[in-house]
């Protein structure tokens, strides 16, 4: 068995260091790929705005791509805090179910605490604190970053 563990770290760590290798590799390819789409994207718009110059003239066209581009990114706002929404509720239910789990094994390991006076002196205080920690944990906090 000592044998052995030297080889799994090894071969654990050499799996860690293969991955971070791969995801750097990766970040590169993405930013330089987000770069020339962005660079698509700018001569596009610029296509869009001689384009829509001939038909209403160069502020009318500039104006409509603002427009355009402030709608697209407010629904885009939108979108994004209606799934922040979603996922605060989803962890504040998951918290709360926790905490019923926590307190139903609380209350089902409480026989074996009063059992014997030695475990009732030490796990009854000790198990007090810990549920009090657990339920300040989830109970009143604000989760919205104090909006």
């Amino acid at each position: 068995m000592r044998s052995l563990l030297p080889l799994l770290t090894s071969f654990a760590s050499g799996e860690v260091g293969l991955r971070i290798k791969n995801a750097k590799r990766q970040a590169v390819m993405m930013s330089i790929v987000a770069f020339f789409v962005l660079i698509a994207v700018a001569f596009g718009l610029i296509a869009l705005e001689v384009y829509l110059a001939r038909i209403y003239g160069n502020l009318g066209a500039c104006l409509l791509i603002a427009i355009v581009s402030l709608v697209v990114g407010l629904v885009v706002l939108m979108a994004s805090k209606f799934m922040q929404a979603k996922a605060r509720r989803r962890a504040l239910r998951r918290r709360q179910e926790n905490n019923a789990m926590f307190s139903a094994a609380a209350v089902s390991f409480l026989p074996y605490l009063l059992r014997s006076r030695a475990t009732m002196l030490l796990g009854v205080p000790l198990a007090a604190a810990i549920g009090y920690m657990l339920m300040g944990r989830g109970g009143s906090s604000n989760d919205d970053g104090g909006r």
